[in-house]
């Protein structure tokens, strides 16, 4: 039998049955298999693709992260940081407090005007001039400039220091003077004329005449004729400057107050010891006590809550007094409790009335006049139509 079934079987090569038998199978199975093949192809070709196209998405993702990144930087830099580095953000501020202020070339008036700002600018100061009234900004576009100190409020408490770059004045034609020290220019020759305003070192001034003596000269002053001390300038160009025509009349001597029992002038003796601002002060008495002081029938500037115009002068002519000895006749109280008062000097003067003649003040009785508001009133007239102080400036 197995030889039989070798005989009968050996026609039949075992590659022709399997021959037979595969492709007689794979007629049917053909089809299948070349979907499965075409299928395990596709999802080969998704797997090698998956990685590039994840890339392709995290990379998108980094540069918009930049962009954004970038995007916000640009509005965290508002402006450019002034020229100093990190030592700029020890600098003060300032904050304009009139409605348009002209900013300048200089620390004057005389220098020419490069633009305006409006209230509510801020601006980083870079210094201040000798004098301390004006400020020293950065900046207007791309160029600092000088702006009035009284038209503007400092805003933080950094020290300011002088500029040492601050340009000179332009020197006029003619006759000339150059302020060799801080002084007071007043309404005539002579300390018993009011003061109309000041000038600093550098500053130069038109001459337009002198008096007898030639110790006082006569300057164009801001538009008009006021006086500087011979002492404090020097001239250029004198010998073609002549007696001046027109010499103010001397204002008359202040009246002495009659003196009272308990000393040299009236009211209760003290020392001044605090300057609070123009027309507040702090005077300390003989037996110790210290009381806070509002000058009666007069208003002088604000310098605190808001600085306004030639409000720093008056201070600064108040704060003159410091340490001396005063007396206080007293009218009272005001709602703040503080004591209503006229402030006498050692040689006669009346402080209230002082402030109104050299208009660092205004008149200002509150509807409740005092006993020597006529002669206070009577002062700021006279420094309203002389221009003094404030008259001009403000």
């Amino acid at each position: 039998m197995k030889g039989r079934y070798r005989r009968k079987y050996s026609r039949f090569p075992r590659t022709k049955l399997l021959g037979k038998a595969t492709m007689k199978d794979l007629q049917g199975i053909f089809p299948i298999a070349l979907l499965v093949g075409l299928a395990l192809w596709a999802f080969s070709s998704c797997s090698q693709n998956e990685p590039q196209q994840s890339s392709i998405k995290s990379a998108t993702s980094t540069a918009r992260s930049a962009r954004t990144a970038t995007a916000r930087k640009k509005v965290l830099i508002r402006t450019p940081t002034p020229s100093g580095g990190a030592s700029a953000n020890m600098r003060g501020r300032l904050r304009v407090v009139r409605e348009r202020v002209n900013v300048r070339e200089g620390p004057g008036t005389e220098f020419s005007i490069i633009g305006t700002v409006a209230q509510g600018d801020r601006f980083t100061i870079m210094g201040k001039n000798r004098a301390g009234d004006w400020y020293k900004l950065c900046c207007l576009a791309t160029e600092q400039g000088w702006i009035y100190g009284p038209l503007v409020e400092v805003e933080n408490g950094h020290p300011v220091t002088v500029a040492e770059d601050a340009p000179l004045a332009p020197t006029p034609s003619g006759p000339y003077l150059t302020v060799t020290k801080s002084m007071n220019i007043r309404d005539g020759p002579g300390t018993n004329y009011p003061v109309v305003g000041g000038a600093s070192p550098g500053q130069h001034f038109p001459l337009t005449g002198r008096n007898a003596a030639g110790d006082w000269w006569q300057i164009n002053y801001n538009g008009s004729q006021a006086w500087a001390f011979g002492q404090l300038v020097s001239a250029t160009g004198v010998d073609e400057v002549k007696v001046a025509a027109s010499i103010p009349t001397p204002p008359p001597a202040p009246q002495a107050p009659t003196e009272s029992p308990g000393g040299v002038i009236p009211g209760t003796p003290g020392i001044i010891t605090r300057v609070i601002d123009g027309d507040t002060i702090d005077v300390t008495f003989n037996d110790g006590t210290t009381e806070r002081i509002r000058f009666f029938d007069v208003n002088t500037p604000e310098t605190r809550g808001g600085v306004e115009c030639f409000g720093p002068q008056a201070s600064q002519f108040t704060e003159s007094f410091h340490g001396q000895r005063v007396g206080v006749e007293s009218r009272g109280r005001d709602r703040y409790n503080r004591l209503l008062a006229y402030i006498w000097l050692p040689d006669g003067r009346l402080l209230n009335e002082e402030l109104t003649r050299g208009g660092y003040a205004r008149y200002r009785d509150y509807g409740n006049p005092g006993k020597y508001a006529a002669r206070v009133r009577a002062a700021a007239q006279q420094a309203q139509r002389s221009g003094a102080g404030l008259w001009s400036h403000c």
